[in-house]
């Protein structure tokens, strides 16, 4: 974990190239549709547990070149299952590549924070850092808005218990505005 985060940084910052003209910021909303997965015996047998929630936040967009662009995420996400919900702070680190006239396919890793599970902070036995790769869609509307459809798949376990196996995966569609 403390590699990636460590590439996290040296990437946010290795766009020497990059000038203030270059990045755009903005702001996105959106929906999630969250699945939990919870495996507690050796033989493949679990539960799965949805939960349809939202996510908000700051987006940057940097233009690296007319078909790529770096786009880091500050998003505060509600997600889990209908039995319980986690509150996260996520930073998805987002590349995006420019297909066509504004449609672009997105991939990247996503860093998360739990804040909390069912409203308490008293979290032992919770994973606080949690990874994630995403990959998805998006359309440029017009300069300033745009829309997105993204897939996460959760890679960390949400508990410390070696004896459980748990995921999350959440499928996201949002809509943003980007300043000028």
């Amino acid at each position: 974990m403390k590699k990636l985060c460590l590439f996290a940084i040296v990437t946010i910052f290795s766009f020497d190239r990059v000038n203030a003209q270059d990045a755009k910021f903005g702001i996105k909303v959106g929906v999630n549709f969250s699945q939990l997965h919870v495996n507690t015996n050796d033989f493949g047998s679990g539960n799965s547990d949805s939960r349809t929630g939202f996510f908000i936040g700051g987006v940057a967009t940097i233009e690296i070149s007319e078909k790529f662009h770096f786009q880091p995420e500050l998003l505060y996400s509600s997600e889990g299952g209908d039995n319980v919900a986690f509150d996260y702070i996520n930073l998805p680190l987002m590349g995006k590549y420019y297909a066509a006239d504004g449609f672009n396919l997105q991939f990247g890793p996503q860093l998360g924070y739990l804040l909390s599970v069912d409203g308490e902070t008293d979290l032992e036995g919770a994973n606080r850092l949690m990874l994630g790769l995403n990959f998805g869609v998006g359309y440029d509307i017009n300069e300033n808005f745009f829309t997105m459809a993204r897939y996460d798949l959760g890679l960390s376990s949400l508990v410390d218990d070696s004896t459980i196996d748990s995921s999350q995966k959440s499928f996201q569609i949002g809509v943003g505005y980007r300043f000028n």
